[in-house]
């Protein structure tokens, strides 16, 4: 985890951080941690996105 800084290059992680009412929901199957101290407000899905989106649709 990373502290935030001026230069970050993660502008939807940057976002989430500087908006209170903001959440942040990460589909990767290999890497979905985020890097700013945002872990209070994100969901990771660590899987494949299209078998995330064929269940999602079956809700």
């Amino acid at each position: 985890m990373i502290e935030k800084t001026k230069d970050c290059k993660i502008p939807f992680e940057e976002m989430v951080h500087q908006n209170n009412n903001w959440n942040l929901v990460r589909i990767n199957k290999d890497n979905s941690n985020t890097f700013l101290d945002i872990e209070d407000k994100s969901i990771a899905i660590e899987d494949d996105i299209k078998k995330v989106i064929e269940v999602i649709s079956q809700l």
